[in-house]
């Protein structure tokens, strides 16, 4: 099993992250996911490292009919991408 801490991308998302939502990295945890996904497909393809990340989040019915995010979390999102690309 490989390390998820040490992928080439990960420190420098995660710091984006931050930036964007305003969190210290500290508050950060791992999250895994039960749901399905095409990403084994992409790792087949070549594609080793993957960062995911998006607008779910507690009462927001993430995958629902109703789903929803804030304009704010897609404002941080839009943040954290910038700082990401441009570092």
């Amino acid at each position: 099993m490989l390390d998820p801490d040490r992928g080439p991308y990960w420190p420098r998302w995660c710091d984006a992250v931050a930036f964007g939502f305003g969190y210290q990295r500290s508050e950060f945890g791992r999250w895994g996911s039960s749901t399905s996904s095409d990403m084994g497909f992409v790792q087949q393809a070549g594609i080793r490292d993957i960062l995911l990340g998006g607008l779910a989040r507690p009462g927001h019915n993430m995958h629902a009919a109703d789903e929803f995010t804030t304009v704010g979390d897609v404002t941080s999102l839009a943040r954290a991408l910038v700082v990401y690309l441009a570092g």
